[in-house]
């Protein structure tokens, strides 16, 4: 077990450190019912990225027939490739808008935040399932997890500790935010605030380069077993 917390726990930092859920988390502290929907966020989320894990894994995501190192190798490379092409495609994204002197200067919040300081605590929680779950970007980091844990010969209940430990350490990106507001009260406004405007510039950027160091990290480990 101990090898596959080695794989996929670096893989859980890709989701962990994703800047635009943990930006809806800071919102959600800055709206009415600021600690019940963040609380409800949290879980959402944590529900969002076991549950799409789970499934990569209960219907045996990176099995083969042939179930030799060149096989699995190959999955790998071939995962550690897309996810490392969705990097690429960040950091070119990021150039393009880092050259515009508008967009370096604020950035703009996505439509699907507009709106989220009204949100309710059912509603943050499926806003949350939805991001940890759905994004193209944990899809691609969870099916090399799912590789990494289905290629192991793994007892039922290490699998499950497996995932539920990649869910854990994912969620802690839209945990911090909430127990910085809890420790703090209201003086974690200006820190949050500050943070809220350093991720939305810094989107593109972070996961670019976090997205190809994983990418590459993936793929030079399908290529040793081949």
């Amino acid at each position: 077990m101990r090898q596959v917390l080695g794989d996929i726990i670096p893989l859980s930092l890709v989701v962990m450190i994703s800047p635009l859920p943990i930006v809806a988390q800071i919102l959600l502290l800055f709206s009415k019912r600021s600690v019940a929907n963040a609380s409800m966020y949290l879980i959402g989320f944590y529900i969002g990225v076991s549950a799409m894990l789970g499934i990569f894994v209960a219907l045996g995501v990176g099995t083969v027939d042939d179930a030799s190192n060149s096989s699995v190798g190959w999955i790998r490379v071939a995962l550690g490739v897309i996810v490392a092409v969705l990097g690429i495609r960040r950091l070119l994204k990021s150039r393009t808008e880092t050259q515009d002197p508008e967009s370096s200067e604020e950035a703009e919040m996505p439509k699907w935040m507009r709106g989220i300081d009204g949100f309710t605590p059912l509603k943050s929680f499926g806003l949350a399932a939805a991001l940890g779950a759905v994004n193209p970007k944990n899809i691609a980091v969870g099916l090399a997890a799912a590789v990494a844990i289905s290629t192991t010969d793994l007892s039922t209940g290490a699998t499950a500790a497996s995932v539920a430990i990649y869910a854990l350490v994912a969620s802690l990106g839209v945990a911090i935010p909430l127990i910085v507001r809890l420790v703090m009260g209201e003086d974690a406004a200006k820190t949050l605030q500050a943070w809220k405007t350093w991720l939305l510039l810094h989107n593109d950027a972070v996961m670019g380069v976090l997205l190809v160091v994983i990418g590459v990290a993936i793929a030079g480990k399908g290529l040793g077993l081949l």
